[in-house]
Parts: structure tokens; sequence; C-alpha cells
């Protein structure tokens, strides 16, 4: 069940708790935004679709790409290839966004930029596919606690217990 109440003058509190899942809280300017993200957040929990975006909330890409570059990348045959294409993704403008935050149209502006830049299509599509796997792996990654799980490792721990 969702608690709204009015933190100060210009800000209202919402906790969302529900059995079987972590608390969930937030802060806004106006109660019917709080209503809002209450009302979304009690449903997706109802309907067993509901993901932890924590950690994608307070993780930049640019802190994905580094993770990725110090625990995923050196088991890869191809890491001495990999290293610098992470370090210029990492100080493109991009990387500054939350993870929560990336959106197909941001990423079809970098792939335009890129082509716009001189580099290769092929390039591009393998810089892309890069980040895919660094997206995929932050949002189903079951050993990172401050990572999103897919539906699938969230249901299979709920099985498990």
């Amino acid at each position: 069940m969702a608690t709204i109440r009015k933190k100060d003058e210009h800000q209202w509190h919402v906790q969302v708790r529900k059995k079987g899942y972590p608390q969930q809280t937030k802060t806004f300017t106006t109660r019917a935004e709080a209503q809002a993200w209450a009302n979304i957040i009690e449903s997706e929990m109802s309907r067993g679709i509901w993901l932890d975006h924590g950690g994608a909330e307070s993780t930049t890409l640019a802190a994905a790409l580094a993770r990725y570059e110090r625990e995923v990348t050196p088991r890869k045959r191809g890491a001495a290839d990999e290293v610098p294409k992470l370090r210029v993704l990492s100080r493109d403008d991009i990387a500054k966004r939350m993870l929560v935050s990336g959106r197909s149209a941001g990423l079809a502006t970098l792939r335009d930029k890129w082509l716009a830049d001189g580099l290769a299509p092929a390039t591009v599509v393998r810089l892309l596919a890069l980040l895919s796997h660094v997206f995929s792996t932050a949002t189903t990654s079951p050993t990172q606690p401050n990572w999103r799980r897919n539906l699938r490792e969230s249901s299979r721990h709920s099985m498990k217990a």
C-alpha cells in the first residue's frame, strides 16, 4: 500500500510497501505526481512485472562502462581491443546519463554523430553492439547488487525461496 505525506511546503514523500517486495520511496514536488508514481509501482507489483530500478536510477552509463571494463572485459578474448572502445564511449556526453534514462533516440543521435564523424558503418555497428552488451549485462547480472535484475532472475529467486 502507498503512503503519501507532505514533507515540507514543496515536497511530497511516497512510500510503497507490498509483501514480497522491497519498500520503495520517492519524493515529488506535487501530490499528483506522487500519486501517479505510487499507482504505477503498485500496479506493477500486483501484476508481478515490477523491476527494481534503484541501481539504474543512481548509476551513470560511465560507471556501468567502467564496471564492465573492470569485471567483464578481462574475461574476453578480445579484451585488448575492447578497452579503448569502452574508454571512447565513457568520454562521450551520453555516458553522463543515468542507466535508466537510456533511450533509443539518444542512441540514434549518437549513431548519426559517429557516422557524420566519418566512422565506418561496420565500426558503428560494433560500438552499438558493445553498448548493447553493457546494458544487457547491467540489467541481467544477478551478482551485481546495484544493477537491475530482469524479470526471469527475479522470478527464479522467488521460486527458490
